[in-house]
Protein backbone atom coordinates (compact mmCIF):
# COMPACT_ATOMS: atom_id res chain seq x y z
CA UNK A 1 0.00 0.00 0.00
CA UNK A 2 1.50 3.34 -0.98
CA UNK A 3 1.36 5.81 1.85
CA UNK A 4 0.21 9.38 1.31
CA UNK A 5 0.07 12.66 3.18
CA UNK A 6 -3.30 11.79 4.74
CA UNK A 7 -2.04 8.73 6.56
CA UNK A 8 1.75 8.84 6.87
CA UNK A 9 3.87 10.86 9.30
CA UNK A 10 7.03 9.90 7.41
CA UNK A 11 5.91 11.08 3.98
CA UNK A 12 4.60 14.38 5.36
CA UNK A 13 7.94 14.88 7.13
CA UNK A 14 9.93 14.02 4.00
CA UNK A 15 7.92 16.11 1.56
CA UNK A 16 7.23 19.24 3.59
CA UNK A 17 10.30 19.89 5.76
CA UNK A 18 12.23 23.05 4.86
CA UNK A 19 15.30 21.17 3.54
CA UNK A 20 13.36 18.64 1.49
CA UNK A 21 14.66 17.72 -1.94
CA UNK A 22 11.90 15.14 -2.47
CA UNK A 23 9.27 16.13 -5.02
CA UNK A 24 7.19 12.96 -5.41
CA UNK A 25 6.44 9.50 -4.05
CA UNK A 26 8.74 8.11 -6.76
CA UNK A 27 11.84 9.66 -5.21
CA UNK A 28 14.40 6.95 -4.29
CA UNK A 29 14.08 7.68 -0.56
CA UNK A 30 10.31 7.40 -0.72
CA UNK A 31 10.61 4.18 -2.72
CA UNK A 32 13.05 2.80 -0.13
CA UNK A 33 10.59 3.56 2.64
CA UNK A 34 7.76 1.81 0.81
CA UNK A 35 10.03 -1.22 0.30
CA UNK A 36 10.73 -1.27 4.04
CA UNK A 37 7.01 -1.06 4.81
CA UNK A 38 6.33 -4.05 2.55
CA UNK A 39 9.09 -6.15 4.15
CA UNK A 40 8.08 -5.11 7.66
CA UNK A 41 4.43 -5.97 7.05
CA UNK A 42 5.35 -9.59 6.29
CA UNK A 43 7.07 -9.80 9.68
CA UNK A 44 3.89 -8.50 11.39
CA UNK A 45 5.89 -6.03 13.48
CA UNK A 46 5.13 -2.32 13.07
CA UNK A 47 3.79 -1.98 9.53
CA UNK A 48 0.48 -3.93 9.68
CA UNK A 49 -1.09 -1.25 11.86
CA UNK A 50 1.06 1.71 10.86
CA UNK A 51 -1.53 3.21 8.50
CA UNK A 52 -4.30 2.91 11.11
CA UNK A 53 -2.27 4.52 13.88
CA UNK A 54 -0.50 7.14 11.77
CA UNK A 55 -3.66 8.46 10.14
CA UNK A 56 -5.10 9.45 13.54
CA UNK A 57 -1.87 11.22 14.43
CA UNK A 58 -1.57 13.05 11.08
CA UNK A 59 -5.16 14.28 11.37
CA UNK A 60 -4.46 15.76 14.81
CA UNK A 61 -1.11 17.24 13.72
CA UNK A 62 -2.81 19.07 10.84
CA UNK A 63 -5.72 20.22 13.03
CA UNK A 64 -3.69 21.41 16.00
CA UNK A 65 -0.32 22.42 14.57
CA UNK A 66 -1.12 23.19 10.96
CA UNK A 67 -0.02 21.57 7.74
CA UNK A 68 2.97 23.91 7.43
CA UNK A 69 6.72 23.63 7.00
CA UNK A 70 7.52 24.45 10.63
CA UNK A 71 5.29 21.60 11.81
CA UNK A 72 6.93 19.02 9.56
CA UNK A 73 10.42 20.32 10.36
CA UNK A 74 9.76 19.25 13.94
CA UNK A 75 8.53 15.75 13.06
CA UNK A 76 11.30 15.28 10.47
CA UNK A 77 14.09 16.25 12.86
CA UNK A 78 12.58 14.47 15.88
CA UNK A 79 11.60 11.17 14.26
CA UNK A 80 11.62 10.76 10.49
CA UNK A 81 15.25 11.58 9.73
CA UNK A 82 16.59 8.78 11.96
CA UNK A 83 14.02 6.30 10.67
CA UNK A 84 14.82 7.07 7.03
CA UNK A 85 18.58 6.82 7.66
CA UNK A 86 18.04 3.30 9.02
CA UNK A 87 15.80 2.41 6.07
CA UNK A 88 18.31 3.63 3.48
CA UNK A 89 21.01 1.58 5.25
CA UNK A 90 18.60 -1.41 5.12
CA UNK A 91 18.81 -1.72 8.91
CA UNK A 92 15.17 -2.71 9.04
CA UNK A 93 15.08 -3.95 12.64
CA UNK A 94 16.39 -0.58 13.79
CA UNK A 95 13.93 1.28 11.53
CA UNK A 96 11.01 -0.78 12.83
CA UNK A 97 11.92 -0.10 16.45
CA UNK A 98 12.31 3.63 15.77
CA UNK A 99 8.95 3.73 13.96
CA UNK A 100 7.27 1.93 16.88
CA UNK A 101 8.79 4.44 19.32
CA UNK A 102 7.63 7.35 17.11
CA UNK A 103 4.05 6.08 17.07
CA UNK A 104 3.97 5.61 20.84
CA UNK A 105 5.48 9.03 21.47
CA UNK A 106 3.07 10.79 19.09
CA UNK A 107 0.07 8.95 20.55
CA UNK A 108 1.12 10.09 24.02
CA UNK A 109 1.55 13.67 22.71
CA UNK A 110 -2.05 13.78 21.47
CA UNK A 111 -3.67 11.62 24.17
CA UNK A 112 -4.49 8.77 21.78
CA UNK A 113 -5.19 5.51 23.63
CA UNK A 114 -4.19 2.30 21.88
CA UNK A 115 -4.22 -1.25 23.20
CA UNK A 116 -1.08 -2.53 24.88
CA UNK A 117 0.17 -6.02 25.60
CA UNK A 118 -1.91 -8.52 23.67
CA UNK A 119 -2.90 -12.17 23.63
CA UNK A 120 -0.68 -15.19 22.98
CA UNK A 121 -0.37 -16.17 19.32
CA UNK A 122 -1.59 -19.61 20.41
CA UNK A 123 -4.92 -18.17 21.61
CA UNK A 124 -8.23 -18.51 19.81
CA UNK A 125 -10.88 -15.86 19.17
CA UNK A 126 -14.58 -16.35 18.37
CA UNK A 127 -15.53 -16.83 14.69
CA UNK A 128 -12.11 -18.34 13.85
CA UNK A 129 -11.03 -21.97 13.57
CA UNK A 130 -7.32 -21.20 13.88
CA UNK A 131 -5.13 -19.48 16.45
CA UNK A 132 -4.49 -15.75 16.22
CA UNK A 133 -1.04 -16.29 14.75
CA UNK A 134 -3.06 -16.43 11.51
CA UNK A 135 -5.11 -13.31 12.23
CA UNK A 136 -6.06 -11.10 9.28
CA UNK A 137 -7.52 -7.65 8.76
CA UNK A 138 -11.35 -7.67 8.86
CA UNK A 139 -11.52 -10.84 10.99
CA UNK A 140 -14.44 -10.62 13.40
CA UNK A 141 -14.10 -10.01 17.15
CA UNK A 142 -16.61 -10.49 19.96
CA UNK A 143 -16.42 -7.42 22.18
CA UNK A 144 -17.91 -6.39 25.50
CA UNK A 145 -19.96 -3.21 25.26
CA UNK A 146 -20.14 -0.47 27.87
CA UNK A 147 -23.12 -2.04 29.64
CA UNK A 148 -20.52 -4.52 30.98
CA UNK A 149 -23.03 -7.32 30.44
CA UNK A 150 -23.68 -7.47 26.68
CA UNK A 151 -21.55 -8.42 23.69
CA UNK A 152 -21.43 -7.31 20.07
CA UNK A 153 -19.23 -7.77 17.03
CA UNK A 154 -16.34 -5.68 15.73
CA UNK A 155 -13.54 -6.24 13.20
CA UNK A 156 -9.75 -6.26 13.22
CA UNK A 157 -8.22 -3.19 11.58
CA UNK A 158 -4.60 -3.75 12.61
CA UNK A 159 -2.27 -5.93 14.61
CA UNK A 160 1.35 -6.13 15.75
CA UNK A 161 3.36 -9.03 17.17
CA UNK A 162 5.79 -8.55 20.05
CA UNK A 163 7.87 -10.73 22.38
CA UNK A 164 6.69 -10.00 25.92
CA UNK A 165 6.42 -11.61 29.39
CA UNK A 166 3.24 -13.72 29.40
CA UNK A 167 0.81 -14.78 32.12
CA UNK A 168 -2.10 -17.21 32.06
CA UNK A 169 -5.36 -16.07 33.63
CA UNK A 170 -7.46 -18.87 35.16
CA UNK A 171 -11.11 -18.31 36.12
CA UNK A 172 -13.00 -20.20 38.83
CA UNK A 173 -14.58 -22.52 36.24
CA UNK A 174 -11.22 -23.22 34.60
CA UNK A 175 -11.40 -20.86 31.61
CA UNK A 176 -7.86 -19.85 30.66
CA UNK A 177 -6.23 -17.12 28.58
CA UNK A 178 -2.52 -16.59 28.05
CA UNK A 179 -1.67 -12.96 27.37
CA UNK A 180 1.04 -10.37 27.94
CA UNK A 181 1.43 -9.47 31.62
CA UNK A 182 0.81 -5.77 30.84
CA UNK A 183 -2.44 -6.41 28.95
CA UNK A 184 -5.28 -4.33 30.47
CA UNK A 185 -8.27 -6.29 31.79
CA UNK A 186 -11.64 -4.63 32.38
CA UNK A 187 -13.08 -5.73 35.75
CA UNK A 188 -16.69 -6.16 36.85
CA UNK A 189 -17.43 -2.57 37.79
CA UNK A 190 -15.29 -0.93 35.11
CA UNK A 191 -11.93 -0.76 36.87
CA UNK A 192 -8.89 -1.73 34.81
CA UNK A 193 -5.85 -3.72 35.94
CA UNK A 194 -2.91 -5.30 34.19
CA UNK A 195 -3.43 -9.01 33.62
CA UNK A 196 -0.62 -9.78 36.09
CA UNK A 197 -2.63 -8.13 38.90
CA UNK A 198 -6.03 -9.77 38.35
CA UNK A 199 -5.90 -12.60 40.89
CA UNK A 200 -9.01 -12.64 43.14
CA UNK A 201 -10.74 -10.03 40.99
CA UNK A 202 -13.88 -10.65 38.91
CA UNK A 203 -13.11 -10.89 35.19
CA UNK A 204 -15.43 -11.25 32.15
CA UNK A 205 -15.76 -14.80 30.82
CA UNK A 206 -17.99 -16.93 28.58
CA UNK A 207 -18.52 -20.60 27.79
CA UNK A 208 -21.51 -22.49 26.38
CA UNK A 209 -22.74 -19.12 25.09
CA UNK A 210 -23.16 -17.75 28.63
CA UNK A 211 -21.48 -14.47 29.54
CA UNK A 212 -20.74 -13.86 33.22
CA UNK A 213 -18.24 -12.45 35.71
CA UNK A 214 -16.02 -14.96 37.50
CA UNK A 215 -13.21 -14.75 40.02
CA UNK A 216 -9.71 -15.02 38.59
CA UNK A 217 -8.34 -17.74 40.87
CA UNK A 218 -4.80 -17.80 39.49
CA UNK A 219 -2.33 -15.81 37.41
CA UNK A 220 0.40 -18.16 36.21
CA UNK A 221 3.74 -16.79 35.04
CA UNK A 222 4.18 -18.21 31.54
CA UNK A 223 7.61 -16.96 30.46
CA UNK A 224 8.51 -14.86 27.45
CA UNK A 225 6.42 -15.42 24.36
CA UNK A 226 4.90 -13.89 21.25
CA UNK A 227 1.76 -11.81 21.73
CA UNK A 228 -0.59 -10.27 19.19
CA UNK A 229 -1.75 -6.72 19.87
CA UNK A 230 -5.12 -6.44 18.07
CA UNK A 231 -6.45 -3.04 16.98
CA UNK A 232 -9.92 -1.94 15.90
CA UNK A 233 -11.35 1.42 14.86
CA UNK A 234 -11.99 2.17 18.54
CA UNK A 235 -10.57 0.87 21.81
CA UNK A 236 -12.47 -2.34 22.61
CA UNK A 237 -12.51 -5.20 25.12
CA UNK A 238 -12.47 -8.45 23.12
CA UNK A 239 -12.80 -12.19 23.80
CA UNK A 240 -10.04 -14.77 23.44
CA UNK A 241 -9.05 -18.01 25.10
CA UNK A 242 -6.52 -20.82 25.26
CA UNK A 243 -9.32 -23.16 24.15
CA UNK A 244 -12.04 -22.72 21.54
CA UNK A 245 -15.42 -21.52 22.87
CA UNK A 246 -14.06 -20.66 26.33
CA UNK A 247 -13.37 -16.94 26.45
CA UNK A 248 -11.90 -14.24 28.68
CA UNK A 249 -12.12 -10.57 27.68
CA UNK A 250 -9.07 -8.28 27.78
CA UNK A 251 -8.32 -4.64 26.97
CA UNK A 252 -10.40 -1.61 27.92
CA UNK A 253 -14.15 -1.36 27.81
CA UNK A 254 -15.31 0.80 24.85
CA UNK A 255 -16.54 4.26 25.77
Amino acid sequence: MAANTNNCIIFNSLLFNSDSTISSYNDPVAVAFRKFREIDSHRKTTSPNYHFRSEKIVTLIKQRKGHITQTWDYYYNTYAKDIVNSVVAENYDDASEKMRAMLESCEAEFGIITPRGGISINSYIPFSETTVQNINLNDKLLILNNSLNETEESIVTGYMNSILPLVTLVSSSGIRLTCASVTPVTLEFGDILNASDCKERNIPVMDNGTFRWETCIDVIQSGMGEAVNILTDNVVCYAAGDEKNRWIWTQRIPK
